[in-house]
């Protein structure tokens, strides 16, 4: 997977989250980056996408190494 995007959440949130996830045709990983937990994607169409934010609830951030 080449790695676009992610959204970094709360390790409480995490089971809910890719429960929800796992219900999309999205391909994602879960990482630790500097102490924090990150959900990456790679690039998505823009239906899927509005999917992925909707669980977030906010727009995601370009991944450390994708520019």
């Amino acid at each position: 997977m080449e790695k676009s995007l992610y959204f970094e959440i709360e390790k409480f949130s995490l089971d809910q989250i890719v429960e929800r996830l796992e219900a999309l045709p999205v391909e994602f990983q879960i990482e630790q980056y500097n102490d924090s937990i990150i959900v990456v994607f790679p690039d998505l169409p823009v239906r899927v996408y509005g999917a992925v934010r909707g669980i977030f609830g906010r727009d995601c951030l370009p991944y450390p190494n994708s520019q």
